[in-house]
């Protein structure tokens, strides 16, 4: 670190050590010190990618601590900060594909920052919200593994509205592809089974019976939240 008069201004490589530090923090799941550290790099002059940085890892922290509503705060801080957010990506037409082709990781950043704000968003009674914000991550993610949670999560976000079912349907049927031990343990299923779409809704089809994907079954539950929810912990291996 470099002091001048009053004011502190952070290295690259004391920012990285920093950020380590704190991710550390997180995996000990001490939050409120993580909190403390991730503030006192925020109070201080940063480069707007380094904010960017600081504040993704914020959001995570918060998001771990159970509390959602500020971790939206910080998703939504730098979505705004980039002119991301879903108001602005709404008004024009974006080439997905060829957006993808020329990504250099940042693009792959937000997807992962859409889909901690589009759980989030579920988890507080927002599914519009939600699937807005999953859509807008998978269009956003070149490496189709990483989409099982945006498929999951926003098949449940469909559910909870009761729309687009067929849509719901198929997410399920791409997220149990792509990880078929995340869905299983997000809806409590058998390990083998199929899905299929009926007048009434989505059910989960397997050797002893069959399974109704309800509102409530699909919808998160504060008490089980962890890393595994977040694409971000994954990146900041947290």
């Amino acid at each position: 670190m470099e002091a001048r008069g009053s004011t502190v201004h952070i290295s690259g490589a004391d920012l990285q050590q920093a950020l380590e530090a704190a991710r550390e923090l997180l995996r000990q799941a001490r939050y409120k010190q993580a909190l403390r550290s991730l503030d006192d790099l925020l109070a201080g002059p940063v480069a707007l990618v380094d904010r960017l940085q600081i504040l993704a890892h914020r959001a995570l922290a918060q998001a771990l601590w159970k509390k959602p509503e500020p971790a939206i705060e910080d998703a939504t801080q730098i979505l705004v900060s980039v002119r991301a957010d879903t108001d602005d990506l709404s008004q024009v037409e974006i080439d997905w594909d060829y957006e993808k082709s020329q990504d250099v990781g940042h693009l792959g950043f937000l997807a992962d920052i859409y889909q901690l704000r589009g759980v989030l968003y579920l988890l507080r009674h927002h599914p519009r919200r939600a699937a807005e914000d999953q859509s807008l991550s998978i269009f956003m993610t070149a490496d189709e593994a990483l989409n099982a949670l945006n498929y999951l999560q926003r098949a449940a976000a469909l559910i909870e509205l009761n729309e687009c079912l067929d849509r719901a349907c198929q997410d399920l049927e791409l997220a149990w592809q792509l990880d078929a031990k995340l869905v299983s343990e997000w809806l409590h299923l058998p390990a083998a089974g199929s899905w299929e779409l009926t007048p009434k809704g989505v059910r989960f089809i397997h050797e002893a019976g069959e399974i109704q994907i309800t509102a409530d079954k699909a919808r998160p539950r504060m008490n089980r939240m962890g890393s595994h929810w977040f694409r971000l912990a994954a990146r900041y291996d947290v």
